[in-house]
């Protein structure tokens, strides 16, 4: 590279240019990488590929790495070694390590920018097609329609109160206020009262009312439609 110094500054000028023009920018990274990975990712992804800001950031990692070590060589020997005029490598390499880290320091905030604003781009589509799907419950714009959708499902339902002994006998599993009368009642097997139950049945299981303020819930026993258990709010 030192004995090659007014082509390397031609190129890292050219690199530098690059960044300034954003359509250019994909150019920095591998031709078959993508431009929203980090660069851990795209390091390990992209093991067998070379890219202009990947070959880059070595370059300045190399370079940082030479001129700590002449430092560090100035610093123990306080000045006493004296450079080698006859070899122009030192004093080429002088010229182009301030051109390697700025064009590094360049390239490296084009590409990353890049990558933010398609990041941004992606999540503003992915939030645009959140949007325009339906809500669910827990955003749903009132108290009022939280609670109706929440209890809905649970306004109408069976549930096993009775059962018969071996003697046909009712049994009830649940506090019946009015279980006196049901045990006393002759018809209930009767055809057209079994209708008429389950006509009722599926009245209130469509037409209760349900709001936050006012609500009727209502439980039937799995086979006797009337005997029933009803709460209210």
């Amino acid at each position: 590279m030192a004995r090659h110094v007014p082509l390397y500054r031609a190129l890292l000028e050219l690199l530098r240019a690059i960044s300034t023009y954003t359509a250019l920018v994909p150019l920095l990274l591998p031709l078959s990488g993508d431009p929203e990975q980090d660069e851990e990712e795209e390091d390990e992804e992209n093991e067998g590929q070379t890219s202009v800001g990947m070959l880059l950031a070595k370059m300045k990692t190399c370079v940082d790495t030479y001129t700590n070590r002449l430092r560090s060589k100035k610093d123990k020997s306080k000045g006493v070694v004296k450079p080698d005029g006859s070899d122009p490598e030192p004093e080429g390499l002088t010229l182009l390590v301030p051109d390697i880290q700025r064009t590094a320091e360049i390239v490296h905030a084009a590409t990353t920018s890049l990558r933010q604003a398609n990041q941004e781009r992606k999540l503003v589509e992915s939030s645009k097609k959140v949007s325009s799907r339906p809500k669910p419950l827990s955003v749903l714009r009132s108290l009022e329609e939280k609670y109706v959708a929440a209890m809905k499902k649970l306004q109408f339902d069976t549930f096993e109160m009775v059962s018969e002994d071996e003697e046909g006998k009712l049994m009830f599993k649940v506090n019946y206020h009015y279980m006196s009368q049901v045990k006393n009642a002759s018809d209930t097997n009767s055809a057209a009262r079994s209708r008429r139950l389950a006509q009722e049945a599926v009245t209130l299981s469509t037409s209760l009312p349900l709001s936050s303020s006012s609500s009727v819930f209502v439980r039937c026993d799995e086979e006797r439609l009337d005997i029933m258990k009803v709460m209210c709010n």
